[in-house]
């Protein structure tokens, strides 16, 4: 019988986000035990722990439950940072490269606070404007429609955060979907729509057949004229056969 384990390696580094209680304060108490159970005879293993967390009474708690488990396990960093706030990812930039030898060029306070922009634009704006609307709704009849995206439901190599940001969206709307089908506590009748209008000739379809690193991507693409994929959502809407907070694309 193969003999399965977690760890592949006697030297191995645990890195655990909201590792002061709950699920991950757990997790980090059951892999230590998992590894020196492993490594029982192995004197020369080495198991690392990076600890991330707001609360740092919990995290010196926990450091020391992680050493009375084993008198091996005696490697553990604290990050004490709120994870909420940009120059997080620079105090764990910092730790990565003093603790683990490595740098992470691609995390800077710049870079995470052009994605906090990006995310407050595309996603959290949007589901704030929602809600507002819902409330303030009169109507017996409402239609919600997301422009999506098929990057909402195919990754798409060099659009990260977009892929992320149309994916987040489209699970909001249909996690509301269900909501208001569920609750049932007003008389207005919505129908959600996630919408993909196909990849339209418009000034970012432009920008991105730019892109280095997806230029070859777009630029065999044949974009599609805006009003002919205005039209068919039309179609959509006047036949009105979708499922609730279905995803439905230009091609469909």
């Amino acid at each position: 019988m193969e003999n399965h384990s977690i760890f592949k390696s006697n030297r191995c580094c645990v890195i655990i986000t909201g590792a002061s209680k709950g699920f991950g304060r757990i997790l980090a108490k059951k892999f230590a035990h998992s590894f020196f159970n492993q490594f029982s005879n192995d004197k020369e293993s080495i198991l690392k722990f990076i600890l991330i967390a707001r609360n740092e009474n919990e995290l010196d708690s926990l450091a020391n439950e992680l050493r009375s488990i084993d008198s091996r396990c005696n490697m553990v960093t604290k990050i004490v940072t709120d994870l909420a706030e940009t120059k997080a990812i620079d105090d764990i930039n910092k730790e990565f490269e003093q603790n683990l030898n490595i740098t992470c060029p691609n995390l800077t306070v710049n870079d995470a606070a052009k994605r906090h922009v990006y995310y407050r634009l595309n996603l959290y704006s949007i589901m704030e404007m929602t809600s507002v609307f819902l409330r303030q709704i009169k109507t017996h009849h409402c239609h919600i429609i997301n422009v999506s995206s098929l990057a909402a439901i195919k990754p798409m190599p060099g659009l990260l955060d977009y892929c992320v940001g149309k994916a987040a969206r489209e699970a909001y709307f249909k996690q509301l979907a269900n909501e208001l089908i569920t609750t049932k506590q007003s008389k207005t009748k919505y129908r959600i729509l996630n919408y993909a209008p196909g990849p339209l000739d418009t000034e970012m379809f432009r920008q991105l057949q730019q892109e280095s690193t997806l230029q070859k991507q777009f630029q065999e693409t044949i974009p599609l004229k805006p009003e002919d994929s205005a039209n068919k959502l039309l179609q959509i809407l006047y036949k009105d056969e979708f499922a609730d907070a279905a995803h439905v694309d230009y091609y469909d």
